[in-house]
């Protein structure tokens, strides 16, 4: 954890009641040592107002003279760093439905987030569907992008299905839906038949969304993602029967071919010993009769 962040989110936690107006937290405070710590490292940096009990504002320096304090500032809030109050917060800023940011602070829920690891089953949520969101970029036939809304084309045999990524943060709320993303991932480009997955698993994509309206499309790919892998997996054994069927089949009919030709060599033997038998016996044979015959 960087420090600086570090240093941001505890003192965040010794705040009485925080409020937030836009990007503004405000808050009282005691003049305590990390307080005092806190203000002479941020003073510059976050915007910081402080005010007495009577609304005045005091310069840094005075802080000593008083016990509790009002003040104001923004946290760190920036593509790689952000400190949001929610995830609805966190969400309307920069890219963030897409691609999380280094590090980043929910203080909602009080869940904290490095190089996409977190202990907040919320930010594990949102972490695993970012990941289902780039598996699915990836695989998809076409993309759009409009309005900072990133839409998803997959193309079949009876149409094309759309999906644009919508949500807020009650898809988090649960925090119930965590898959071995990654794992499914390698499995699905992995070889053999990478190209056969890839399309199993758009058409189970299709099966799944179909019907559904656009704003359902999102939570219902991502909350029943296991029902999908279920659908792409049932599609899939029955993929590999049937190609083992035709393996089989193909097998047998080389065995065919194989005894076929060599059959046929056979009687091409027996035909070329006929035609080596001399005419003149052939003759005489033709001119013989039996005892019964005169």
């Amino acid at each position: 954890m960087t420090p600086e962040f570090q240093q941001l989110m505890d003192f965040y936690k010794t705040l009485e009641e925080p409020k937030w107006r836009d990007a503004s937290v405000f808050a009282s405070f005691k003049v305590t040592k990390e307080a005092k710590e806190f203000i002479n490292t941020f003073h510059d940096t976050l915007d910081m107002e402080i005010e007495n009990h009577e609304g005045l504002v005091i310069d840094e320096n005075e802080i000593d003279s008083y016990q509790n304090l009002q003040l104001k500032f923004i946290p760190t809030r920036n593509e790689y760093f952000f400190f949001a109050k929610n995830f609805n917060d966190f969400l309307n800023n920069f890219d963030f439905s897409y691609t999380p940011p280094n590090e980043f602070y929910i203080a909602e829920i009080d869940g904290y987030c490095k190089s996409n690891e977190s202990e907040n089953q919320e930010i594990k949520s949102y972490l695993c569907l970012i990941k289902i969101f780039n598996l699915l970029y990836d695989i998809a036939d076409h993309t759009e992008t409009s309005q900072n809304l990133k839409s998803l084309i997959f193309l079949s045999p009876t149409g094309k299905e759309e999906i644009s990524l919508r949500y807020t943060e009650q898809l988090f709320k649960d925090g119930k839906f965590i898959y071995d993303i990654d794992k499914f991932k390698e499995e699905l480009i992995s070889s053999p038949h990478k190209k056969t997955k890839i399309a199993l698993f758009k058409k189970a994509i299709s099966q799944h969304t179909q019907g559904l309206n656009e704003a359902s499309k999102t939570s219902s790919l991502f909350s029943e993602f296991q029902e999908i892998e279920k659908r792409y997996n049932n599609n899939y054994e029955l993929f590999l029967n049937e190609f083992s069927f035709e393996d089989e089949k193909e097998k047998l009919e080389e065995k065919k071919q194989s005894y076929l030709l060599k059959l046929n060599e056979v009687l091409s033997g027996i035909h070329g010993k006929l035609f080596a038998v001399p005419a003149s016996v052939i003759i005489v044979a033709a001119q013989m009769k039996t005892a019964n015959d005169v």
